[in-house]
């Protein structure tokens, strides 16, 4: 059982959870959430994204501010990013009261604020969706998959093109959809969708390897589609050992181990009876080179432990996620640190990922130079304020194999089997 945080850097996926299913992971969010298990790999941020031409370039977080002059082309007015917001807020309440012709109408004069923006675009098409105007939500969700840069929004845009292609009577696209959705990232409402239509869940690379290089072959044949790889013309691994004999960690992507553009997946492999296996998915490190978004993953302490004669590995890893709006005057940075729990043996499994700590905050990373900029920056902090927010929680593991969490600041729903105590064997 593996236990996830929502991820609140992406507003625009509040409403397609609420709005495709009555539970957390029955809705494509930005990371899989289960009624009865939760991922942990949630995301978190401090270092700034790579200098690009679409974003100021921005010092990380706590290194001192950074020094920009937005260009005019990047500048967009406060009157227009409190019009994009007001009219986002007022598409999501319209929306949650399931007014979907007035909420059409609310995401159309979001987008008018903000051309081409991404979630604005996902809301339109699922709003239009469940307007049946489904030539709307059609042409919608192709100009958000072609503008979509995050995985899991390109993922819950392709789970509302196959509910459309379904509505159609269209069933080899919505399975095509279905497929491509689930590539990206695993999620049960997805699989029920598809199986109902008869299609089939394919889960590659989920075997054991006599080699890693054997199983990163596979991956690099097989699951290239699944990830971010920006035009990358070839795919590597790279292995990096842990202290505990029988697991590992490969942190594979696009152009290998150096290239830092695209997304490069961090896996937790175990050694099991039969050869080398995935056993858990920790963070990603994600840089489109763009876009004001960068993710980083790393991988802090590795330990283990006998318990019941059952050898219990405690995985530490912490996820950092940026996100920069608009210019990249204003930011939202989500941090985690999670531990991962496996028992090791001739079959290692992990069935718990608890997030030990989070925290998001908003940021104003930038100090610009000139007059107009420093307003628009005060305006902006008028309408939301810098802010940091942390929630914390410790967890035992008693001689029985039973993982107890105990809430230590704030509270977090989405841990609650977890706080009445799960079982590891």
């Amino acid at each position: 059982m593996t236990f996830r945080p929502l991820r609140p850097l992406a507003p625009a996926m509040a409403l397609l959870l609420l709005s495709s299913a009555c539970d957390k992971k029955d809705a494509p969010t930005a990371t899989t959430a289960s009624s009865t298990a939760v991922a942990a790999s949630a995301s978190a941020a401090k270092s700034a994204p790579p200098a690009a031409a679409a974003a100021p370039s921005a010092k990380k977080p706590g290194d001192g501010k950074a020094t920009a002059k937005a260009t005019a082309e990047e500048k967009v007015t406060v009157e227009k990013r409190a019009e994009y917001k007001k009219m986002m807020t007022e598409g999501r309440k319209l929306a949650g009261e399931k007014k979907w012709v007035e909420a059409t109408k609310a995401f159309e004069a979001a987008l008018a604020a903000n051309p081409g923006d991404p979630r604005a675009l996902a809301e339109l098409g699922y709003a239009a969706y469940h307007a049946d105007d489904l030539r709307k939500a059609t042409a919608t969700n192709a100009k958000a998959l072609e503008a979509a840069t995050d995985p899991q929004l390109k993922a819950q845009v392709l789970f509302n093109e196959g509910m459309v292609a379904e509505k159609q009577n269209n069933k080899e696209l919505a399975k095509k959809s279905y497929e491509a959705s689930l590539k990206l990232r695993p999620n049960t409402t997805v699989e029920k969708r598809l199986t109902d239509l008869g299609g089939a869940l394919v889960r590659t690379c989920d075997k054991s390897y006599p080699t890693i290089d054997a199983l990163c072959t596979c991956l690099k044949t097989n699951e290239k589609e699944s990830i971010m790889s920006i035009g990358a013309s070839s795919f590597a691994c790279t292995e990096k050992p842990q202290t505990v004999p029988g697991l590992t960690v490969l942190r594979w992507g696009g152009g290998g181990d150096a290239d830092e553009t695209g997304e490069h997946p961090w896996l937790l492999l175990a050694k099991a009876a039969d050869g080398w296996r995935k056993v858990a998915e920790l963070g990603s490190d994600y840089s489109p080179g763009a876009f004001g978004v960068n993710n980083e993953t790393s991988v802090d302490r590795v330990t283990s432990k006998t318990i019941d004669g059952r050898t219990v590995a405690e995985i530490s890893w912490s996820q950092h996620d940026y996100d920069a709006n608009m210019a990249g005057l204003e930011a939202e940075t989500y941090d985690t640190k999670n531990v991962t729990i496996c028992i090791l043996g001739p079959v290692p499994k992990c069935p718990v990922t608890i997030p030990v700590e989070e925290t998001s905050a908003v940021i104003y990373p930038l100090e610009p130079e000139d007059d107009e900029a420093k307003k628009e920056i005060a305006e902006m902090k008028k309408e939301n304020p810098e802010k940091s927010d942390t929630k914390t929680a410790t967890y035992t593991i008693d001689g029985t194999g039973l993982v107890t969490v105990k809430e230590t600041k704030g509270s977090r729903p989405f841990l609650a089997p977890l706080v009445k105590g799960v079982k590891l064997w």
